[in-house]
């Protein structure tokens, strides 16, 4: 360092590298007691306690003076005022605390310095390039080139100014600096490793970009603008920035390390945050946290969380989470977790778990759980489960759905479904709670505990309630299977062969279980050559009466033909039989029974206008209603069950 008696070097307490988050270094609580401690001493301890280092001129200070206090709960700053009884102002850079006379003195008018020298590794003397150098009054700044070497213009109006050197992984150093051309060389020393600290680096691994690697991001920042804020975190909170670009405003090129209350932005603005609000005519892009209002004519870029309203007429692109309402007239997207609504024209997407509602025209993303409502013109997709409603045009896919899925054509769950899905096409699910509807298909790999109705297939592993379709598939049902073929993999299937007055020999098969059971039936009158035959279907229930004992109700429906009867004519034998069984095996009976028979045909001689089928053996009611004949009787039929 250039060796010049007017430079005065700033006393520096440097402190862990973990501890309290950036707030505001006067706010933050410690519990602190001393007794007849130097004050330099004092200092260093309170640093210690409240996670700072503090930075000030020594020939201000009072290093040998005595303190004793005890305090409890107290902001850093109440127990500075106790130190210095107001004689001292204090101004928080980064995590420094800087310590400055009562009344700076004031020369009569700006004067201008120039301020250069090298930087350099204090382990290894190497030069250190993208040092960033600022002023920590005027945030005027600068940056080293790739030989290490700076050069920094300033007009002041006081005898001395602050100079910072920060640079990643290295410590930051503040040199307060009596007002007059000259040349400083600083050797900054590198933070401690994570071994040299025995701390473990927590595995953390993002496929979110940072805020300097989003291209349109770049277009609008200047690339020594970021390096500027990549060395440096937040110096400083102000009320107010007004920019017209990132590098042209009231903050000048410091804007990225500066938190502002209110920040009005011509075309884009860049700073480290905003607490109350902010309006930009193209572009807002904060480096950390916004809270309060946020509005943009294309697009809003937050590198933290976002607490408050945010508008855009494009885009919102959050890097953090989002408590409060993000709505964009594209799309939003929230790397961490929202609390609140999402609502885009075209799509929102969040890269973590939400809490509130997500709204938009095509679709929502989200790769962690939803507490809440998505609704979508077209797909919905959650990684994680849905505990309220995913309401979807076309598709919505979640892991486990406590409420309910509604979708245009596809519903899916690869968990588990607590309400409802309804769908026009088809869902799929592992276990399902409440109940399945689609146009088409529904399918639960494991259990339903409720009701499948699908126009076509429903299949289910354990069905602890009905299925109602074309076709249903299970391993078992509780409930009733209702369709035209239901398969019960552990239910009810039996083979029969019986005659009756109209075939001598039939065969049929009845398939779902006990309580309902479809029937699918053949028979035939076996003669020198086969004149009569049918085919029928119908549906049953089966009881037992003790361990040997049964009885059934069976409907069939049968089409007959009858030597040359033309197919297309009617001759339907609609049949009610009631069969009382004995079993003399595990599945094996015999049974036998009554059955009421109504039988209709159209088979009609075209000569004489006389109905020509002949299978009833007599008739208790005979009745022509128009072209068709009712006939009625009472027989019976016996066979065996298998």
């Amino acid at each position: 360092m250039a060796a010049n008696k007017r430079l005065v070097l700033c006393l520096i307490f440097f402190i862990p590298l973990y501890g309290f988050s950036q707030e505001n270094i006067l706010k933050r609580k410690v519990n602190f007691q001393v007794e007849n401690l130097a004050l330099e001493r004092v200092l260093l301890g309170l640093a210690n306690v409240g996670d700072f280092s503090f930075s000030y001129n020594p020939q201000i200070i009072l290093g040998d003076s005595l303190i004793s206090m005890n305090v409890s709960d107290a902001n850093v700053s109440d127990v500075l005022d106790r130190i210095f009884h107001g004689n001292i102002i204090y101004k928080v850079s980064g995590n420094h605390l800087i310590l400055l006379k009562d009344k700076p003195e004031k020369v009569n008018e700006n004067v201008k310095y120039s301020v250069s020298g090298y930087v350099y590794d204090a382990k290894t003397g190497i030069r250190l390039s993208s040092t960033t150098i600022y002023d920590v009054y005027t945030l005027t700044s600068t940056l080293t080139d790739d030989d290490g070497f700076y050069q920094l213009n300033l007009t002041s109006k006081y005898e001395e100014f602050g100079l910072a050197y920060i640079k990643t992984e290295f410590v930051d150093t503040l040199v307060m600096v009596q007002s007059a051309d000259r040349k400083i060389d600083i050797r900054l020393r590198p933070k401690w490793t994570q071994a040299e600290l025995a701390v473990k680096e927590p595995e953390f691994q993002s496929s979110v970009k940072p805020l300097d690697n989003i291209s349109i991001v770049q277009k609008f920042v200047p690339n020594d603008q970021f390096i500027r804020t990549k060395n440096i975190d937040v110096i400083e909170q102000r009320t107010a920035q007004i920019s017209i670009i990132p590098k042209i405003g009231t903050n000048l090129k410091m804007s990225g390390s500066v938190e502002n209350s209110f920040s009005l932005n011509v075309f884009a603005g860049y700073s480290a945050g905003v607490r109350v609000m902010e309006i930009g005519g193209l572009m807002n892009i904060n480096k950390r946290n916004v809270s309060g209002f946020q509005a943009a004519g294309l697009s809003n870029i937050v590198g933290g969380r976002t607490r408050g309203l945010q508008l855009a007429g494009l885009s919102n692109n959050n890097l953090g989470s989002l408590h409060g309402l993000q709505a964009a007239g594209i799309s939003n997207m929230v790397v961490d977790t929202i609390r609140g609504v999402q609502l885009a024209g075209i799509s929102n997407i969040l890269q973590g778990g939400m809490k509130g509602w997500q709204i938009a025209g095509i679709s929502n993303v989200t790769t962690k759980n939803v507490d809440g409502l998505q609704i979508s013109g077209i797909s919905n997709f959650a990684r994680g489960d849905v505990d309220l409603m995913q309401v979807g045009g076309i598709i919505n896919m979640g892991r486990n759905v406590n409420g309910v899925q509604l979708a245009g054509i596809v519903n899916a769950a690869t968990g588990k479904v607590g309400g409802v899905q309804l769908a026009g096409i088809g869902n799929f699910a592992s276990e399902v709670n409440a109940g399945q509807f689609s146009g088409i298909i529904n399918i639960a790999s494991k259990s339903v505990k409720g009701v499948q109705i699908a126009a076509i297939l429903n299949y289910g592993k354990e069905i602890k309630g009905s299925q109602l379709g074309l076709f249903n598939i299970s391993d078992t049902v509780s409930g009733l299977p209702i369709g035209f073929i239901s398969f019960v993999r552990k239910g009810y299937r039996r083979v029969e062969l019986f005659g009756n007055e109209v075939f001598y020999t039939n065969l049929t098969l009845k398939t779902g279980v006990h309580k309902f059971y479809n029937i699918f039936t053949g028979g035939l009158t076996p003669k020198d050559k086969i004149k009569t035959w049918g085919f029928g279907y119908g549906f049953g229930f089966e009881k037992s009466n003790g361990k040997r004992f049964l009885h059934s109700y069976d409907f069939t429906a049968n089409w007959i033909m009858e030597e040359d009867k033309p197919v297309e004519s009617l001759n339907l034998l609609n049949k009610l039989s009631i069969n009382f069984a004995y079993k003399f095996g595990k599945r094996a009976s015999v049974f036998l029974g009554p059955s009421i028979n109504v039988h209709l045909s159209k088979w009609i001689d075209n000569d004489t206008g006389e109905f020509l089928s002949n299978i009833a053996p007599y008739s208790l009611s005979t009745t022509v209603y128009g072209d068709t004949q009712m006939q009625i009787w009472l027989a019976g039929q016996f066979g065996v069950r298998f």
